[in-house]
């Protein structure tokens, strides 16, 4: 666990969101795929979007023809100030935890101040989806 935190940490450096997200897909005791949250920006239009960190890192999966299924994902977010973001469990927003649960990912890994926390995408799609009604 503490060199996938370690590698989320170094990741978090890179986001340009806040607060920064990343995230790495752990499959066999080994990260195959890493990401982490951005802002985009159409200077010619200053149209403004985000990648989030479960998606960066899924595309990035895909893109490298990475097998995902079985693996888990661990996911942290970090503010500015350095304070780890913490949650109720509802780590993921409702698209994100769909699209880990369509890939057949088993688990999702997250912080809280009790320690690392493990949901099934499942459980994380439908605690999200509640978050968010």
């Amino acid at each position: 666990m503490e060199k996938f935190e370690q590698r989320l940490s170094e990741l978090t450096d890179k986001s340009t969101t806040e607060p920064r997200f990343a995230a790495v897909i752990v499959k066999d005791g080994e990260i195959i795929s890493e990401g982490y949250s951005q802002e985009l920006v159409d200077n010619s239009t200053d149209d403004r979007s985000m990648i989030h960190a479960e998606e960066s890192t899924l595309l990035f999966a895909l893109k490298n023809k990475r097998d995902v299924f079985g693996s888990d994902i661990y996911v942290l977010g970090v503010r500015s100030s350095g304070e780890k973001r913490y949650s109720n469990g509802s780590y993921c927003c409702p698209m994100c935890a769909r699209m880990i649960m369509q890939t057949e990912i088993e688990n999702i890994h997250y912080p809280t101040e009790e320690g690392w926390k493990i949901k099934t995408p499942m459980e994380m799609w439908k605690q999200a989806k509640e978050r968010f009604k």
